[in-house]
């Protein structure tokens, strides 16, 4: 397999969901938004999912705060897959005051 691959787990059939797996290599990927499916894309995944292998990513990179970028952030930190949370200050703030974290 050559290197680097990006693996898409969101808005690939419409535009919400935003989640794109970026693999460094074997061993190491970095998830691209991590973001919840709205509206009629959301009967497919009616709560919170991630549907994919988590073991080897090492970071979270967000575009932006819209729930269709973030909205299955939590979901990851329950499942321990983001031990860090770096952004700008606004992000931050935004991020953690409307997930309580």
């Amino acid at each position: 397999m050559v290197f680097p691959i990006i693996t898409h787990h969101g808005a690939t059939r419409g535009v919400t969901g935003s989640c794109h797996q970026l693999h460094l290599d074997a061993q190491c990927s970095v998830l691209i938004d991590c973001g919840l499916f709205q509206g009629v894309e959301a009967s497919t995944q009616p709560y919170p999912v991630i549907d994919f292998p988590v073991e080897r990513l090492k970071a979270l990179v967000v575009t932006h705060v819209h729930l269709d970028h973030v909205g299955r952030i939590p979901t990851c930190w329950l499942r321990a897959i983001v031990d860090r949370f770096s952004a700008s200050s606004s992000l931050r703030s935004c991020s953690l005051s409307c997930w309580r974290v």
